[in-house]
């Protein structure tokens, strides 16, 4: 779109046209971005078994406030606030 304003832009410029009508159009909406859930609760219980209770739960914990895996890879003892019941991301593993 930036391509076909700046062509009609130019059209403006050189007196073939007396207004650009993609800039009277005003600005393109961005389009939303579709949320992405990899797994159903069902997946991610399976995948939790699977781990067993070792690593299970963090599966669990994962899915559930819908971290990144680039996120919850990242997250350290220092990050979990037991009394508060918080986890801090505050990197990402890449």
């Amino acid at each position: 779109m930036q391509a076909l304003r700046q062509a009609l832009e130019a059209a403006v410029r050189w007196g073939h046209m007396t207004k650009n009508p993609a800039k009277l159009a005003g600005s393109n909406p961005q389009p939303k971005a579709e949320e992405i859930h990899p797994f159903t609760q069902a997946e991610s219980d399976l995948v939790a078994e699977e781990l067993e209770p070792k690593y299970g739960p963090m599966v669990v914990f994962a899915s559930e406030v819908r971290l990144r895996p680039s996120e919850w890879l990242s997250v350290e003892w220092r990050d979990v606030d037991r009394t508060g019941g918080v986890v801090l991301v505050e990197r990402t593993y890449a």
